[in-house]
């Protein structure tokens, strides 16, 4: 699972999933893609997110209301 897919299902912005994973409320691994051509530099980095972090930010979500 991507970030814009979390982001969607969250319906948050990408750079508040970023900031969730640094500060651990969201499980998410950052693979780094690293493509060795030109012109692709620094590596891309994407962030798999479980479906059960995201759940558990949801449930979070509700009980901030």
């Amino acid at each position: 699972m991507s970030t814009s897919d979390a982001a969607l299902e969250l319906k948050v912005s990408k750079s508040t999933i970023r900031n969730w994973i640094k500060k651990g409320k969201l499980t998410g691994r950052i693979f780094r893609q690293v493509r060795i051509q030109p012109g692709i530099y620094p590596p891309a980095r994407k962030y798999h997110i479980t479906k059960e972090s995201i759940a558990q930010v949801q449930k979070a979500l509700k009980g901030d209301d």
